[in-house]
């Protein structure tokens, strides 16, 4: 019962969810028993990959063991399940680690399990192995969804403020400022005053009401209709964002803008918003604060394996580790997971920072 209470065990994530909507790590005594009781191992790494990998953290036992978590190379294109149980790998390239447990859900890959020799140098069993793939993916799916629930609740406050907002200052300006020059105006026609005054009072109102009507959430969705999503991305992007990068170079596959017509109106309006938040992002953030001022941006649009992919990358200098960073993206890439597609991130130091946004295509 000792061993078993962690994985049984509430991990009040309810009230995580309500009261503290900070992403976080995987539950760390689920993960440590797992090692501990169960393997009885010298080095484990939980990796997640995949669309997973946008919403859980990796792990390492003991803790501590690693500043980073081994790279998974060929691992992470595993083929699929029903394979290997496990794998063998070298411990020079896997931070001590001797076995690659892959870990799978109906989608595909979405982590790897690295142990390491036993503490008794004995064999790991397959029923241990096997449990430990069912914990592993167990663990990986918890985290997972809880990652995705917060997102999805701090954005829904966001909304909901903003919503708030706007509302209260539509409210302020329709009744302090618009209707009382309408009324002035009403006044002035009754008491026949010149035409002047009367214009006056009439060209106040409508450049009252022309300033609100710009402060309103764009609709995107009439563009993308009229214009198609990959036109309507390249438009947004060139007139918005294109001043920002001394370069800016699009590769649309031939037939990827005719393929997007099948997507449903909330999927293509999801990808579009996304797309501009990754290169809004890459136009903040990807200039480095010395040396070349020269930053060049690429966008890629293909489709792959039945996937509309869109690729963002640019030279720049790659994820800002700084706290609070890419929290944008970060609800761009919840946003993508509702509508079934993924966003994921390629960073290197220094050089450049790849933004991947894929999106299932109908048959």
């Amino acid at each position: 019962m000792r061993q078993l209470r962690p994985f049984v065990a509430s991990q009040r994530w309810y009230d995580a969810l309500l009261v503290a909507p900070t992403p976080g790590p995987l539950p760390p005594d689920q993960f440590r028993a797992l090692c501990e009781s169960l393997l009885d191992t010298t080095v484990a790494f939980l990796i997640p990959t995949g669309p997973t990998a946008a919403f859980v953290v990796s792990q390492a036992y003991p803790a501590g063991a690693a500043t980073a978590p081994p790279a998974l190379g060929a691992l992470a294109e595993q083929p699929p399940s029903g394979s290997s149980l496990v794998v063998p790998v070298d411990p020079r390239q896997h931070a001590g680690a001797t076995w690659a447990v892959p870990l799978w859900r109906e989608r595909g890959l979405i982590g790897v399990l690295l142990i390491g020799p036993r503490r008794d140098r004995g064999l790991y069993t397959q029923e241990e192995i096997e449990i430990a793939r069912a914990t592993g993916e167990r663990l990986i799916d918890s985290a997972a969804s809880l990652e995705l629930s917060q997102r999805l609740m701090r954005l829904q406050r966001e909304r909901m403020a903003a919503t708030q907002v706007l509302d209260q200052r539509t409210r302020r300006v329709l009744h302090d400022e618009v209707l009382p020059l309408v009324h002035a105006a009403m006044l002035s026609l009754a008491s026949g005053q010149p035409a002047d005054s009367v214009q006056r009072y009439l060209s106040d109102a409508h450049r009252q009401v022309s300033g609100l009507l710009q402060q309103l959430p764009a609709a995107v969705a009439p563009e993308i209709a009229r214009l198609g999503l990959v036109s309507a991305i390249r438009r947004a992007i060139d007139v918005e964002l294109g001043p920002a990068f001394s370069g800016l170079t699009w590769h649309v596959e031939q037939g990827a803008g005719e393929r997007t017509a099948a997507l449903s109106a909330l999927a293509a309006e999801t990808l579009f918003h996304a797309t501009r938040e990754a290169v809004r992002n890459a136009a903040k953030h990807a200039r480095p604060a010395e040396g070349s001022s020269i930053l060049r941006l690429d966008i890629a649009v293909r489709v792959v394996e039945g996937q509309l992919q869109v690729t963002v990358e640019d030279n720049g200098s790659g994820l800002s580790p700084e706290p609070g960073s890419g929290q944008g993206l970060a609800l761009h890439s919840t946003l993508m997971a509702i509508v079934g597609g993924t966003l994921s991130l390629e960073s290197v130091p220094g050089q450049s920072t790849r933004a991947i946004l894929a999106l299932p295509l109908p048959p």
